[in-house]
């Protein structure tokens, strides 16, 4: 059987615009990537800009109370402007947590600038903080 010299050439012609074409698939990843750190540019950006405007606020803890069950207000705590996120011990000795709905959304963001960067204080127990 044999073949002729035109058939093999017609069978691996390969155009030279497929060899420098990228494929479909890197252009969709940074599509993808690219829109992925967007929004994560915003996101940490609109949070920057409430932290930067926030302030620390008196709140109890929870752990000290008064003979009554008054908590007092044992803490300073961070708060980003307009964002609610707190954890605190109730008279019944089970954590509670006080959000809205910008507090669950930035919490991952709150819990960083919380430690890292507008740290909670204590005002009567100095070795905690």
């Amino acid at each position: 059987m044999s073949v002729n010299d035109s058939q093999i050439d017609s069978s691996t012609d390969v155009e030279s615009d497929d060899i420098n074409k990228e494929p479909a698939r890197t252009k969709f990843f940074e599509r993808k990537t690219f829109k992925i750190a967007f929004v994560l540019l915003i996101y940490v950006g609109v949070y920057s800009i409430l932290s930067a405007n926030g302030q620390y606020y008196g709140r109890p803890s929870g752990e000290l109370r008064l003979d009554s069950g008054w908590a007092i207000t044992d803490l300073y705590v961070w708060f980003p402007a307009g964002i609610i996120w707190e954890r605190r011990k109730s008279i019944s000795g089970d954590y509670i947590i006080e959000a809205d709905p910008f507090g669950w959304f930035f919490l991952p963001l709150i819990v960083a600038d919380r430690k890292w960067v507008h740290p909670t204080g204590y005002y009567f127990d100095p070795e905690k903080e």
